[in-house]
């Protein structure tokens, strides 16, 4: 045999656990993760569960001081009650360890941070198929997670890979915010006209999507078409859009046009939390000095 097919023959199984991400310590961890499977299946507080983890914490002793045996002990304590936990790989530039189904399993376990996002991130964008309704469900929260926590671009990355995936009203409103939040205006719009042309094609509803889009074109500072675009979404139902306009009429002094909206809201179902503020507001005293607050528990300065 000669050198060169030595060498490669050699380094053959290293490289295909490095590319697959099945294989660590020379252990194949498929069958591990079947078990952990059926562990999580098996019903809580039974005989079987209680066995299952029990085996599964053997196997963790085993393979402790490795990103997967962490990963395994995080799902293992989580599983038996105990709270689990997984660090990311130390340093921005510290190879993520994980891949496939991984992600999704480092996704539950890690602390709130951009490598969990960036997790599901990857779980959502590798793994073909459908996508079980709580990973769906996970994948949302963890994006809402890093928006509030004013990690934007993390919260903007796996945002855009649930849309990719989903390509629903609800992707769609949520990504926009983010990018709304960035500055990214022009995506933003760019995102809720597409989905409101497929909506329509599909014959659904659109007053919503019409209506963040509104919003979104006079944060961007348009107001020209935003109120364009909020007509569109009362037009088509939107109650949102109604309390947008309302509020912006109410700001600019046109109270005759913001007690009509919050009128519409008042005797429509059930009112908005704006609606009997803003109504009120319309009714005080119109002064030509006035300017009017868009807060309804502020009175107007003179």
């Amino acid at each position: 045999m000669g050198l060169i097919a030595l060498l490669l023959l050699c380094l053959a199984p290293l490289s295909n656990g490095q590319e697959g991400g099945g294989q660590e310590g020379g252990r194949d961890w498929g069958p591990i993760w079947e078990r952990l499977a059926a562990a999580r299946a098996a019903p809580l507080g039974s005989e079987e569960r209680a066995v299952r983890l029990e085996e599964l914490q053997e196997v963790t002793a085993e393979v402790a001081g490795t990103p997967r045996g962490a990963l395994l002990q995080a799902q293992v304590d989580r599983l038996a009650g105990r709270e689990g936990a997984l660090t990311p790989p130390a340093g921005a530039a510290a190879r993520w360890p994980y891949a496939g189904e991984e992600n999704w399993l480092a996704a539950e376990v890690l602390a709130p941070s951009p490598e969990r996002a960036a997790a599901a991130r990857r779980a959502l964008d590798e793994l073909p198929g459908p996508v079980a309704d709580d990973r769906v469900t996970l994948a949302y929260e963890i994006g809402v997670e890093e928006a509030r926590a004013l990690r934007l671009e993390s919260a903007q990355g796996l945002q855009e890979a649930l849309h990719r995936r989903f390509r629903a009203v609800w992707s769609a409103m949520d990504l926009s915010l983010t990018l709304t939040r960035l500055g990214l205006h022009d995506a933003c719009d760019q995102v809720l006209g597409e989905q409101i042309a497929s909506e329509e094609k599909a014959g659904s509803p659109t007053g919503d999507l019409w209506g963040q889009r509104g919003t979104a074109t006079l944060g961007a500072g348009d107001e020209a078409r935003g109120r364009d675009y909020l007509g569109l979404g009362v037009a088509r139902g939107s109650r949102d859009a109604v309390v947008v306009l309302a509020r912006l009429d109410l700001e600019q002094g046109r109270l005759s046009a913001a007690r009509a909206g919050f009128r519409a809201l008042l005797v429509d179902g059930e009112p908005s939390p704006w609606a009997p503020k803003g109504w009120g507001l319309t009714l005080l005293p119109e002064t030509p000095e006035a300017t009017w607050s868009a807060d309804p528990a502020r009175t107007p300065k003179e």
